[in-house]
Formats: C-alpha cells, structure tokens, sequence
C-alpha cells in the first residue's frame, strides 16, 4: 500500500512567512503527513528568508545538519532567498529550488520532485484549520499583501517580493478572516510585506479594510503586523488607539534615532516625525504598547548617531526592541555605502542596545502593574496558563482554558516561566 510520504516544513523570517507555510502546508497535506520542525522526513521543506545574512546562515546551518542526518530524504527551498540565490542554494545541494511566485502551487512542484516514487509508510499530522495557523489554536495569520515601494536602501526582500504593490481584494480578506473565526481562532494577526500600501492597487485601503472586518460577530481582536512610521495618519491612528477590537499594540520600525542615518537608510520620516507619531498615540490611549526594529552599525554610523538612537529608546519606553546589527545585503544602495562599521563596533551597539532594551520594557511593565488587562489564553502547563493582553504584553495566572478571554490585574514582574522563553511577563490575578 501507499503510503504518504512524511514532510517537514521549516520557515524563517517574518510573519508573511509564516503565512505562506500555513498556506502551503493546506496544499499539501492531502499528499503528505505534514509536519513542523522535524528531524526526520522523507521531504524537508525550507520557506526562507533573505533579510539579514544571519537568517540565511542559520538555514544553511539547518540544512547541512538535517541532510547530514537524512541523507537519502529530499530537500526544497522557497522563499526571498532562493528567489535571489537559486545558484547558490542549488550548490549547496538542495534539490529543488521553488520561486515566490510558485509558492500557491508547491504541491505541483513536489509531485514532479517525487515523480511515481513509492511513498514511505507514515502517520498522517494534523494540519492546521485554516492557513495562518501556525501559532497554536488562538493565534492565525492573515497576509493581504505583497509589494513593497519605500526603497530603503539597506532592504534586500523588497528586491525578492518586487516593488509591485499586490492586495487581496476586500472580499476575499473578509471571507478568510470569517473561516478563522468560525475555526474558533481568537486573535488575527494582519501581516504582509507592508501593510500600509494595501488597497493602492485597487481603490481601497487598510483603514477601508479593518472597518469591514469590525463588522464581523464574535469574540476576536485584531493585532497588526508591523506599520512603516511614514505612512501611518492621524485618522487612521485615532480608529485603531482605544477600539476594544484593536490589539493597542503598535509595531514601529525606527530603525535609527538619527536623522542622517534615517536619511541614508531613505526611510522618509525623522526622529521628530517618530517621536510625534507615538506622542499622538499616547494622548488617546498612555498605555498603549510599541515594539520596534533597530539596525546597529548602518553605514558611517558615528557615536553620536548610535546616542540617538539610544535617546529614542530611553524616551519612548518600547516594550520590545528587535536588534539587528547591519548586515550588507548584495544588491541593496547600503551593502556599497562608505565608511562600514567593524562588525566589532556593530556587537558592542548590539549589546548596549540590548541592555538598554531590557530597561525600557521593564519602565513599561512597571506602569502596567495594578490596571486591569485582557489576556488571551495561549497555552496551558500544569497549574499555570499563560498567554497575550491586548498591549501584546505576556501574563501567567493559575487559572484559564485555551481560547478564554480573561480579566486579569497585573501584580508583579517576572523573567521567564512558563513558556516564555527567557524575557519578562507579569504574574496577573484572574478577576473575571
């Protein structure tokens, strides 16, 4: 008999990402026992990212220690590294190389990769409801669009995804999110390459979006993936700040505090731009949660532009700071630029930031304790359940079901626990 063959999806980088193998795996479970993360297939599947030579380091790690221990199993790549580096990967010995665009018909590719093989015996995965679904039984992702057209100059993905700005139409969107809430999913997250240019291409936009899906029954919220700070308006900002629909979470990528670097990066705001945008933000609501990206040792980075954008941090109180330290990207404007930093010089920025990240999340914890949350139950182990409020800060309780909404009163500050994977959460008591 028959059997389907065993297959192991392995994604890296950002949420569309995560979307897109949700997608994928859909198409493919009717073919194979589909899987995340294993270490043992008969075909590994690895959707990858391009956005710093980090992410395509650690895959080519993955990969080398995957074949190493299946050397006879079959290895396909997709994703904005292949799409910009098929010689390579093809090279290092994947066996297919599958383009972007041919991501909505991987299961075609993987049928002509196996040819009239006979498959292995295995036992059939669950696959997840609907796509998105890679995040547990609350969590789902929703990508809308793709295309980016902001250029910035140290951005290597937008010349994987094209400068094409591609919606979902409206309906569509709509019609997704209904099966994911119909699928008992609590929270939505709405991602895609940027956001903010959706509904360009066809006479709409992400404000018209998020109003449609307002109207939809049940008991859900959205959070929104991350929103480039040049293109996020008063109007907008005033529906999104206090809607109890609406995670009062904002993702603001800075990047850099210093206006030269800003300038050079070509992002389009400044520092006072930024600073204004979350100042606005906090008049309608002085809790609301910012997470943010930061670039350590961009091109000609002096010591003076790295203190401001530590003056930012310190100012803003994010309750996240993502760190990178600059990696040239072949192709991109700032991969040629003068003056590169030692990559020396780009750990020790790393490092403070980091520790200066620490102390900004915790002045913001320290301002959540005693006010009362709605936190999202995630996940359940022994005594303790644990999960999201709506400021996409982390709780533990000793009480909740997976999928319940509950009230909670934050009373003290922890560092790790339960499922958090080293970072802080707030020990909360339950209310109601």
């Amino acid at each position: 008999m028959i059997r389907k063959a065993r297959l192991s999806v392995h994604t890296f980088g950002c949420k569309l990402n995560q979307y897109e193998s949700a997608l994928m795996t859909e198409r493919l479970c009717e073919d194979f026992a589909v899987s995340y993360q294993s270490e043992k297939a008969d075909v590994f599947l690895f959707n990858s990212c391009t956005v710093t030579g980090e992410a395509e380091r650690k895959l080519r790690q993955r990969y080398r220690s995957l074949r190493k221990r299946n050397p006879d199993s079959l290895f396909v790549v997709t994703g904005c590294y292949s799409e910009l580096s098929s010689e390579e990967l093809q090279e290092l010995g994947f066996d297919a190389v599958v383009k972007n665009k041919d991501k909505t018909t991987i299961e075609t590719s993987l049928r002509l990769l196996l040819g009239n093989n006979g498959y292995h015996d295995a036992s059939v995965a669950d696959c997840p409801v609907s796509p998105g679904a890679l995040e547990g039984r609350t969590r789902a992702y929703i990508s809308v669009e793709d295309g980016c057209r902001n250029k910035c100059s140290y951005c290597r993905v937008r010349l994987a995804r094209g400068s094409e700005i591609r919606s979902k139409p409206l309906t569509l969107v709509k019609r997704e999110f209904e099966n994911l809430i119909s699928g008992g999913f609590k929270e939505v997250v709405i991602t895609g390459l940027n956001i903010c240019f959706y509904g360009e291409d066809n006479n709409s936009s992400l404000l018209d979006l998020l109003t449609t899906l307002e109207e939809i029954d049940g008991s859900w919220r959205i959070r929104l993936s991350s929103l480039h700070p040049a293109f996020v308006g008063s109007h907008f900002l005033e529906y999104i700040v206090g809607n109890p629909r609406f995670a009062q979470h904002l993702h603001l990528s800075l990047q850099s505090g210093s206006d030269r670097i800003l300038s050079l990066m070509n992002r389009g705001y400044n520092r006072k731009s930024f600073l204004s945008l979350v100042d606005s933000a906090r008049k309608l609501n002085p809790y609301i949660a910012v997470t943010t990206d930061i670039i350590a040792g961009f091109p000609s980075e002096t010591e003076d532009d790295f203190y401001d954008t530590c003056s930012v941090v310190e100012e803003v109180a994010f309750l996240k700071t993502h760190i990178f330290r600059f990696s040239p990207r072949p192709g991109t404007e700032a991969a040629y630029m003068a003056d590169q930093v030692p990559e020396q010089t780009k750990r020790e920025r790393a490092k403070r930031l980091a520790n200066l990240s620490t102390r900004s999340s915790l002045r913001y914890l320290t301002g959540s304790l005693g006010h009362e949350r709605e936190v999202l139950v995630e996940k359940v182990s022994g005594v303790n359940s644990s999960g999201t409020d709506e400021f996409y800060v982390s709780h533990c309780t000793r009480t909740g079901a997976v999928g319940q909404f509950l009230r909670v009163v934050p009373e003290e500050i922890c560092w790790g626990g339960v499922e958090q994977n080293g970072s802080f959460h707030l020990r909360s008591m339950v209310i109601r």
